[in-house]
């Protein structure tokens, strides 16, 4: 499984793993192959130690409360937008085009019975959002869009980023 995984970061894959490299294989047989392949790892900015292989990465993240700081340290790293909202309930989904980064596309769906006062927030500043469904133009304070959603309902916004 360690060699698997190390493979996979050669060809240009993330592995996120801890709270420490196993010293054993899966037949509990001494393996040090992830933590050999970590040696000269650097420490990023949220706490982790990240090294590159091949094309890829490595990631040991040793505390547990520095998870979500470094998972979205890769996903920035990615190009991925980041997504807060007020309600866990909420399955949140945001697409960019390459070629516009000017334009986002933010999903917003309750799936449950329950209304929702959702608040979300994406990681850039948005000019205007305008919900696709009603053709509704929707206020934006900031980088948040604040919405009553009715249960089982999806919303669709097209968000205009503040250059």
């Amino acid at each position: 499984m360690q060699r698997a995984l190390v493979a996979y970061a050669h060809k240009g894959g993330t592995v996120v793993f801890g709270p420490k490299a196993p010293d054993l294989d899966s037949l509990v047989r001494p393996c040090t192959i992830l933590a050999d392949a970590l040696a000269g790892a650097a420490v990023t900015g949220a706490g982790a130690r990240a090294a590159q292989v091949g094309g890829g990465r490595l990631v040991l993240i040793s505390d547990l409360g520095a998870i979500p700081g470094v998972l979205g340290e890769i996903a920035t790293q990615a190009g991925l937008t980041q997504v807060f909202a007020n309600d866990p309930a909420l399955d949140i989904a945001v697409h960019s085009d390459p070629a516009d980064a000017t334009s986002k596309l933010v999903f917003v769906a309750n799936p449950t019975t329950a209304t929702i006062e959702a608040k979300v927030s994406v990681a850039v500043d948005l000019d205007s959002a305008r919900e696709l469904w009603s053709d509704r133009e929707v206020p934006v304070e900031g980088n948040t869009i604040a919405e009553t959603l009715a249960p089982y309902s999806i919303n669709i916004y097209r968000c205009t980023v503040t250059a």
